[in-house]
């Protein structure tokens, strides 16, 4: 048995630098957010890679969980080029399925229906997605060697990925800003640029530090096993990614929707940054197994009391709040206003995540993520009655929203608890 507080500090020298790198990842989307808070019409800016974006992520969303895919099966020779080949050719469907949305009537039909966009604005959420396309592969390939890194549990190098990343992006958002280049080019730019350095920098540290485990396992693994782990896993995702597209396309049937639009995601984005942090936790249960049940709550307590005090510097007032939303990103007037009040609402968020990621990180060790694709599938449901409840009574504004949105993390959490239990029937 260990020392007492041996295995919380463990746990700590593993957790704290993919903390890090998650809220180096978010602060970088943050910057983002700054940059398009200064060019002329800052709020058609915003929302417009708004709308972008969420399209983006929800077929990004695929990747999402493929680091704890590669750390559960990447375990042989034959088991981590299988997972390999998986992850490769799910990201060129999804990036065909994006150039298809991009470059295509269809695609034009499908966003005008989802967000009810005027031309000018489907025009340039479309030059988005045309730049994005290859950052689905590049996206998929980083995240399984970092899964590599992390399974044997080299965090450091991954949150060093992290770090170079963000300063390229910061960097080429700068140069970019400051030669007078358009969003639509600034942005994609940034993240090619960063991107593929990052790709560099892991595949290089995976060559050099990585190594199997003593024990290997999944030498006789097949497809279909990796594919029954990863079509739940990605449901979840997409579930979580569908958040951000159902939200908006209420918000865009209210008045001023350019505005409610940038706020919300302004607000959500400043949580997001807490909550990849918590995320993280789905590594947790995969590395340190089910064991010592107790200690492993009384940490992620404690992480959850870190995460919900920073986000109150972050949105209540005081410096903190004039900080990040006035200096750092820029806002002012009714934007600013509706971002904080949007985030004041999010504040009991990183409680409900923390226990849903609690439930989340067991059903991954247990190999039993079906019961995670259900939860996500509910909460979004969930999330888009509210949204429609609020907007028949004509009652849905940011802070609304983001209301809707606590309330669907709640509801995804107490399912995600049920899934759990249930499985945990099954196996006595």
């Amino acid at each position: 048995m260990s020392p007492p507080g041996e295995d919380q500090r463990h746990y700590l020298r593993f957790f704290f630098p993919l903390a890090l790198s998650s809220a180096i990842f978010v602060l970088g989307l943050q910057f983002r957010n700054a940059i398009l808070a200064r060019y002329p019409e800052a709020a058609r800016e915003l929302a417009t890679f708004a709308y972008a974006f969420s399209t983006f992520v929800l077929l990004w969303s695929a990747n999402n969980f493929v680091p704890q895919m590669a750390n559960v099966y990447a375990r042989s020779d034959h088991g981590y080029r299988l997972a390999l080949r998986v992850v490769g050719g799910v990201n060129l469907c999804t990036a065909a399925l994006l150039a298809l949305i991009a470059c295509t009537p269809v695609g034009d039909r499908l966003l005008t229906a989802a967000f009810t966009l005027d031309p000018s604005t489907l025009a340039a959420v479309q030059v988005y997605l045309y730049w994005l396309v290859p950052a689905l592969p590049l996206s998929g390939l980083q995240l399984f060697y970092e899964g590599l890194l992390v399974q044997a549990q080299h965090t450091r190098l991954v949150t060093a990925s992290t770090l170079l990343e963000a300063l390229l992006s910061v960097a080429t958002l700068v140069i970019a800003f400051g030669q007078g280049l358009p969003a639509t080019w600034t942005l994609p730019l940034a993240i090619h640029v960063a991107g593929w350095v990052r790709l560099a920098f892991v595949y290089a540290m995976v060559r050099r530090f990585y190594r199997p485990p003593a024990r290997l396992e999944h030498e006789q693994l097949r497809v279909g096993e990796v594919l029954r782990f990863m079509v739940p896993t990605t449901t979840t995702s997409v579930m979580f990614t569908l958040s951000r597209p159902v939200v908006y396309s209420f918000l865009s049937r209210t008045e001023d929707p350019l505005i409610a639009v940038a706020a919300f995601r302004v607000a959500y984005d400043v949580l997001a940054a807490l909550q990849n942090i918590g995320n993280q936790f789905r590594h947790f249960f995969v590395t340190f197994g089910l064991d010592g049940m107790k200690s492993k709550r009384r940490f992620m307590a404690k992480v959850c009391l870190a995460l919900t005090s920073l986000l109150g510097l972050a949105v209540l007032p005081g410096p903190g709040r004039n900080l990040i939303f006035g200096a750092a990103l820029g806002l002012d007037g009714e934007v600013y206003d509706r971002a904080v009040a949007g985030a004041i609402v999010l504040l009991p968020a990183p409680a409900a995540l923390m226990l849903r990621n609690y439930y989340h990180g067991q059903l991954l060790a247990l190999r039993a993520p079906s019961g995670m694709a259900l939860a996500a599938t509910l909460r979004v449901g969930a999330l888009a009655l509210i949204c429609g409840g609020l907007l028949w009574f004509g009652l849905l504004s940011t802070e609304g929203a983001a209301l809707a949105l606590l309330s669907s993390f709640a509801m995804e959490a107490a399912a995600s608890g049920r899934a759990l239990a249930r499985v945990r029937r099954r196996g006595t």
